[in-house]
């Protein structure tokens, strides 16, 4: 049976990254691109979750023939379609920063995925993967410098403000999860963390606090405030995005708890 989830799972994937194929994958300017990149991601996550409901909760209670043994989780394509979106946003996030031309042609003419097989899997085919993430390393290294004075730049006129330094992060958060980016932006994480625990302690306020809510006039008190609360609750969202950029910094598991 496990072999039959993983047939049906192949199967169904291939459907959906053979209309993929047909398009260019790193065309940069294409959200019809992006947009089966995303339906193939979905399609995975979706099987995926079916195989371990099935395999982990329903078929093991299921009295004629029991399912025996651990869930199953089907090898897809998913990780190198993920690999391959993650990619793409960081060529995306280079440009817009940057904003020049020349990196963009640079970027795009110099790319080694576009001369290998990105749906071959097999062990060569990984070999051949993992030599194109190597050398893009080393196509990424002259932009590396320019990218941390680049952030370092829209930053420092924003530091007083959080919410537009959370934008920012949230924009770039690719770019700036990059070992030396983070290294170089060290001053300016620092800073967001002092003002962390202020907007923490702001938006439990506003949660808490239905006065705060502006009136909209034509609707009752409830959907007011529950209208409210979304907006507050997308704030949140926003926050947790980029809180890992500074987890790590100290005084952040002190502030969480305080708040």
């Amino acid at each position: 049976m496990a072999d039959l989830l993983d047939i049906i799972g192949n199967r169904l994937l291939e459907i959906c990254v053979e209309q993929l194929l047909m398009e260019d994958i790193w065309n940069l300017n294409s959200h019809h691109v992006s947009t089966l990149m995303s339906q193939c991601i979905d399609t995975a996550d979706s099987w995926l979750q079916l195989c371990d409901s099935l395999t982990r909760l329903f078929w093991p209670n299921y009295a004629q023939h029991p399912w025996v043994g651990e869930p199953h989780v089907p090898n897809l394509f998913k990780d190198r379609l993920t690999e391959i979106k993650n990619i793409k946003n960081l060529y995306k996030q280079i440009v817009t920063l940057l904003g020049d031309e020349e990196t963009k042609q640079m970027l795009y003419e110099s790319s080694p995925f576009k001369e290998i097989n990105i749906v071959d899997t097999t062990s060569l085919g990984q070999s051949k993967w993992n030599k194109a993430l190597q050398y893009f390393e080393q196509v990424l290294q002259p932009i590396d410098e320019r990218i941390p004075a680049a952030l370092k730049a829209q930053l420092h006129n924003h530091l007083s403000n959080p919410r537009q330094v959370i934008f920012i992060f949230s924009k770039y958060e690719t770019l700036i999860q990059r070992p030396a980016v983070l290294e170089f932006l060290t001053i300016e994480r620092e800073q967001f963390l002092q003002s962390y625990q202020i907007l923490l302690q702001d938006l439990r306020k506003a949660m808490s606090d239905t006065n705060m809510a502006p009136d909209s006039g034509h609707l009752s008190v409830i959907c007011n405030e529950c209208r409210w609360l979304k907006v507050v609750q997308y704030q949140i969202n926003e926050i947790e995005k980029v809180s890992h950029l500074i987890s790590g910094r100290h005084g952040y598991d002190k502030i969480i708890k305080a708040v």
